[in-house]
């Protein structure tokens, strides 16, 4: 899948969030300047339809997870769930909120539950939910914070990843086992 118009991974021609439908059966790419989802049917092998279903979207979808309502910050959009919590990555004021569901319902708890490096990318979480590391675009820097009981995130370090725009290397996402 190329969204580029010349070809080159930028920050706005890139998938925004990849998600695979809990039957299985679909892989939907939320795309940032196209403003639309576009969802491939997923083989019997696995491997995705070479051609996209496309659903405008009316706004840009950064993340696939959320549909709370405003959060008083300028751009959540990748989030994490952990344990009935979900974190988002704030690019536009550089902080990840905290949002609580309660049957279907989701709120916000904490409007800044931690505040990151300038320009968070992307948010994950370790397998059991007590780490958690946040990208950062321009700088390639990771913020890692460890996961209280309550839900609270408590900073334990900044890394450099030696990449980001600022050394002409982009990073675009993060995973965490």
């Amino acid at each position: 899948m190329n969204l580029a118009p010349n070809g080159a991974p930028e920050f706005l021609h890139t998938p925004s969030q990849v998600a695979i439908s809990p039957d299985r059966h679909t892989v939907v790419v939320a795309t940032k300047t196209h403003g639309a989802l576009l969802s491939y049917a997923l083989g019997a092998d696995g491997r995705p339809a070479a051609s996209p279903t496309t659903t405008p979207s009316g706004t840009v979808p950064f993340t696939l997870d959320s549909t709370a309502g405003p959060t008083g910050e300028a751009a959540a959009a990748w989030t994490v769930l952990i344990g009935g919590t979900l974190y988002a990555a704030n690019a536009g004021s550089n902080s990840i909120p905290a949002f609580t569901g309660h049957q279907g319902v989701v709120t916000i708890g904490e409007p800044v539950a931690a505040t990151t490096c300038p320009g968070p990318i992307d948010v994950a979480a370790s397998v059991n939910g007590r780490w958690v590391h946040q990208l950062t675009g321009g700088s390639g820097q990771v913020d890692e914070y460890v996961r209280g009981a309550d839900g609270s995130l408590i900073t334990i370090g900044t890394p450099d990843t030696g990449l980001g725009a600022g050394s002409g290397m982009p990073v675009e996402g993060i995973g965490a086992s």
